[in-house]
């Protein structure tokens, strides 16, 4: 079976080490919230903002996609 690109489910499908919980991708119907308050905006995240946050490292948890190193360069 042939799974799209931009299906939500094709990361824990082609990155099974990477994902190993099954946890959704990138869509391209996730709102924008507004900071503060929360509240859903009328505006889309794009692809990069999403990847963006996902790599992006916290003091509060661990980023375990860093762990990665090559596998994440392919990502």
């Amino acid at each position: 079976m042939r799974i799209n690109e931009t299906h939500r489910a094709y990361e824990a499908l082609q990155y099974p080490l990477m994902f190993f919980r099954g946890e959704d991708g990138y869509q391209i119907n996730i709102p924008k919230r507004h900071e503060m308050t929360k509240i859903p905006l009328s505006k889309t995240v794009s692809a990069s903002e999403f990847y963006s946050y996902r790599i992006m490292e916290r003091d509060s948890e661990v980023c375990h996609l860093l762990l990665f190193r090559n596998l994440l360069n392919q990502f």
